[in-house]
């Protein structure tokens, strides 16, 4: 059976317009209705150095609706991730003995948060990975390292923290909610774990993009360094010859 659900506040009237980004990262109540904010995978548009593409990380939005116990309601943008995303959710639910089915939706919201935080954990480390070999090519191909690419990476990896730790600051409200059961909340302080161990994955990845930059800077200063060494070496040598030349001219009696 499917429930009817009345829409007797205007508030429910945002469930046919985009979700807004989770600024706030509060929990909205009106009567038995609960409105979670919250962002989904941080998706890369890119991570191949062979394209011309910029490196990009795309975050999209979701609002998390809760009806009562029996009804959970998600609205996000429709994008080409959203079948790894509820496919998820839905192999979750085929299991026969899978806990979503015998719980109410208080558990089925835990298992969509969770989803939402291992996507991210997946692309965090496709970033980690990408960035272990941009490190590889600074090391030993530093006239093909593109600097730009890592700055994109740099910039992205600033803007993350922004955008996720309002999730997590959703999640310490329902943790602190008196409407969750203790079980449920149990589970979603693994999430909470889990994105706190995301957001100081970030925070390595962010470092290691500084490093990167300040030892491409060097090596750059030590060739640079290095060539005017060479030119003023082969300066020292020929330019007695040239001030000879400059005074006695080429003709010289013998």
């Amino acid at each position: 059976m499917v429930p009817c659900l009345d829409r007797p506040t205007a508030a429910d009237a945002d469930l046919a317009q985009p979700p807004p980004p989770p600024s706030s990262g509060r929990l909205e109540k009106a009567n038995s209705k609960t409105w979670l904010p919250a962002s989904t995978r941080a998706r890369r548009r890119t991570l191949s150095s062979e394209t011309d593409e910029h490196f990009a990380l795309t975050v999209e939005h979701v609002a998390i609706f809760l009806v009562g116990d029996h009804t959970l309601i998600t609205v996000k943008p429709s994008s080409e991730d959203d079948a790894s995303i509820w496919q998820a959710v839905h192999r979750r639910l085929a299991s026969t003995y899978s806990k979503v089915r015998h719980n109410d939706a208080n558990f089925l919201l835990y298992s969509v948060l969770d989803v939402i935080v291992d996507q991210m954990t997946g692309v965090m480390d496709d970033v980690r990975s990408y960035l272990m070999h941009l490190e590889q090519q600074l090391d030993t191909l530093l006239h093909r390292f593109d600097i730009e690419t890592l700055r994109d990476v740099h910039s992205e990896l600033g803007q993350l923290p922004r955008v996720i730790k309002p999730t997590r600051d959703v999640l310490k409200s329902l943790l602190a909610s008196r409407d969750l059961p203790d079980t449920t909340k149990a589970y979603l302080r693994d999430v909470h774990d889990h994105l706190n161990h995301i957001l100081d994955e970030i925070e390595w990845q962010f470092q290691m993009c500084k490093s990167m930059t300040e030892e491409y800077r060097d090596a750059k200063a030590t060739q640079t360094n290095y060539v005017v060494y060479v030119l003023t070496i082969v300066t020292t040598v020929f330019l007695p010859a040239q001030f000879l030349t400059g005074v006695y001219g080429m003709n010289f009696g013998i």
